[in-house]
């Protein structure tokens, strides 16, 4: 294909493999967005099901294929809500249990594995209505057995009072053996289909989705940016993912916690592993290249250079060497750089290496740091390495 050129081949592999993870890398502008872009065309291509979850305003996919399925990172509360829902919509239409890996990934953001829904304010003629302005009467019936199923559900079984003695109005779903009671749940989700239309009637305020946190009841709206980022990212995959699906995944960072940023990948493959997905993530953070060769020993990291990506070949490395290998940034108190700095004025030292090229390497270092303190060290080095020099030269003399 066009463009694709001077990819990687690892990157354009088609055979699906375990733990095929790859991280691209690379300051803004240096194309990670638009190679994003490339892979998704390459692949729908060749057949594939794409994946595109972008989590900056300013990505690049622009497929069109009714293969390719995308989440854009648009931001805001009610943005979030209305991706869950839509997966609540997807459940109903397919496969009822594909919600599980959803419940389980709230465990990753600290909420209970449940989650919940209340139609609000149903009216009470809603049967009239329904049977009134529905043009398909087999659909109105549907809809008035589902509204009665949920009245029954949410107000009148027993499991329905919450721990204060009131009667909430959630539908709360949650794993389980297959039982005759989950089914029925899990087949209220149907409600999420005929939200629009039957607030548009006039019969329902809308749809309200909860989550619980050590008990606690907690509306969609009150979670964090970064917990309603996370929790749609994985409930849209969990509503779309299919086998040997290619995952691609732009700036996952953005609004994420730094503990979430280190298991993002970990986690995206302990919830799809069985589907083999392809999975390639742009990335600025550190903590997402760290925390995905830790979990996935077979993780590719790929830097962009001079208008090029090329393989890392590097041994596990900590976040301060990910910080100076592959980002090019020197942190403050770094241990990493410290011991590096060791080891090479040893090298000096020994006469391997001339001060001319030592101080070239220190300035380099300074040229990369963002710390005034670490500056005065490297400075300081600096000194330090002329008088190495001074007493080697007496010494020889």
């Amino acid at each position: 294909m066009e463009g694709l050129l001077h990819v990687p081949q690892e990157l354009l592999q088609l055979k699906p493999i375990a733990n095929d993870v790859s991280v691209l890398i690379g300051e803004n502008g240096s194309g990670k967005s638009t190679l994003l872009n490339k892979l998704s065309h390459y692949f729908l291509e060749n057949k594939k099901e794409v994946i595109a979850i972008a989590n900056s305003i300013h990505d690049k996919f622009d497929s069109k294929s009714r293969r390719f399925y995308s989440l854009r990172g648009r931001s805001g509360r009610n943005h979030s809500t209305s991706v869950i829902k839509k997966a609540m919509a997807n459940i109903a239409r397919s496969d009822v249990f594909i919600l599980t890996n959803s419940i389980r990934a709230l465990n990753y953001v600290g909420f209970d594995p449940v989650m919940g829904f209340k139609v609000n304010n149903i009216v009470s003629d809603f049967e009239f209505l329904i049977i009134e302005y529905f043009e398909n009467y087999d659909q109105a019936r549907e809809v008035i057995t589902l509204i009665d199923n949920y009245l029954h559900d949410a107000f009148y079984k027993r499991e329905s009072v919450s721990s204060n003695g009131n009667r909430e109005g959630i539908i709360w779903l949650e794993e389980g053996r297959f039982s005759y009671d989950l089914y029925d749940k899990y087949n209220l989700t149907n409600l999420f289909i005929w939200e629009s239309k039957l607030r548009s009637l006039g019969v329902i305020d809308g749809i309200e989705v909860f989550l619980r946190r050590n008990g606690q009841n907690i509306t969609m709206l009150n979670a964090s940016s970064g917990e309603l980022s996370l929790i749609s990212s994985i409930v849209y995959l969990s509503t779309v993912i299919t086998n040997d699906s290619v995952i691609l995944i732009d700036e996952p960072e953005n609004s994420l916690h730094p503990k979430w940023q280190k298991e993002y990948v970990k986690n995206i493959l302990d919830l799809f592993y069985n589907y083999q997905p392809k999975v390639v993530v742009a990335t600025h953070s550190p903590l997402i290249v760290n925390g995905a060769e830790l979990s996935v020993k077979e993780t590719k990291v790929y830097k962009a250079e001079g208008g090029e990506f090329s393989l890392q070949n590097e041994s596990l490395l900590n976040v301060e060497e990910i910080f100076f290998k592959f980002f090019d940034l020197a942190t403050p108190q770094n241990r990493f750089l410290s011991e590096r700095l060791v080891r090479v004025l040893n090298v000096l030292e020994k006469n391997r290496m001339t001060l001319e090229e030592f101080q070239s390497y220190i300035e380099r270092i300074k040229s990369e740091s963002y710390d005034p303190k670490q500056i005065d060290v490297l400075n300081t080095i600096k000194i330090l390495a002329e008088n190495i020099k001074k007493l080697n030269k007496i010494n020889e003399n």
